[in-house]
């Protein structure tokens, strides 16, 4: 599983940090979204699993705790709450490794297999793919219930950029 859980704590549990908090700051939107991430789910996982005896992937659940924020800075939206979030986990790790090892692969090599659409150009395409769907499901989504919320994440930046400058976007 991608995203941690807090389900079984018997702890209350406080809402994550509001998008239209009192500074336009995003390093300070980064920063609330993050402890919040540490204060109620990490921090929530590791004394469960304290209680329990059981051991845990660190790997795995830093994953989970790297993706959940990306996905909430970047989207605002809560990977717990997706419905298709391990197939965009899967997806944007991915894209994320394979376009890393682009650096490691020889020029000529990259090219062709970006020409002809096959090996691991073929599979960042895919990855990439379905990062593209769920972003602009987002769009859409936002676009059709617009409530004049005011949001900090990324995605809702960059919105709010283009809707004030149509030029910004360039087809």
């Amino acid at each position: 599983e991608s995203s941690m859980s807090s389900e079984s704590s018997g702890k209350c549990r406080e809402s994550p940090p509001t998008t239209n908090s009192n500074t336009n700051s995003l390093r300070n939107f980064v920063v609330e979204t993050v402890q919040w991430e540490i204060r109620n789910r990490l921090m929530s996982l590791f004394c469960n699993a304290a209680q329990m005896g059981d051991c845990i992937d660190l790997q795995n659940v830093f994953h989970g705790f790297e993706f959940d924020n990306i996905c909430r800075v970047a989207f605002g939206v809560d990977p717990l709450h997706l419905r298709p979030s391990l197939s965009l986990a899967h997806a944007f790790d991915n894209a994320t490794d394979i376009s890393s090892n682009i650096f490691f692969t020889l020029s000529h090599l990259w090219k062709a297999k970006r020409f002809f659409n096959v090996g691991s150009e073929k599979l960042v395409h895919e990855a990439i793919l379905v990062v593209d769907e769920f972003v602009m499901g987002i769009i859409r989504s936002r676009s059709e219930k617009e409530d004049g919320r005011v949001r900090e994440d990324l995605l809702s930046r960059f919105m709010a950029a283009v809707m004030a400058n149509p030029q910004l976007v360039i087809a």
